[in-house]
């Protein structure tokens, strides 16, 4: 960083040191196989989260009903809390680890 901010303005420093982050994580994701993953936009996030929460859970596994896609995508409140405390099935939400920075899916 300090070379990198003898060369150009913190803020300059600061664009180039995330745009060197998102191409190291392009390039991980990259190297694995497609189904392991999910890109999530936060324009589309933003504009439908209700849908990107239905395809979220759906890329987990995680079955829910409309009514709960709709209380988790609503901004209220920790959905995350919501959908943890039983009102969906996690029986059959398979085991997710971080690992070296990646979330992984690993068998039960």
């Amino acid at each position: 960083m300090e070379l990198l901010l003898a060369e150009h303005s913190l803020d300059e420093g600061c664009a180039l040191q995330w745009q060197r982050c998102v191409d190291s994580a392009a390039a991980a994701f990259a190297a694995m196989p497609r189904e392991r993953w999910l890109e999530v936009a936060y324009e589309d996030f933003v504009r439908a989260p209700e849908a990107e929460v239905g395809r979220v859970l759906a890329f987990l596994g995680i079955e829910a009903s409309a009514l709960q896609r709709r209380e988790a995508a609503t901004p209220h409140g920790p959905w995350p809390l919501r959908l943890c405390r039983g009102q969906i099935r996690t029986n059959r939400m398979p085991r997710w680890s971080w690992v070296g920075g990646v979330v992984r899916n690993s068998p039960r």
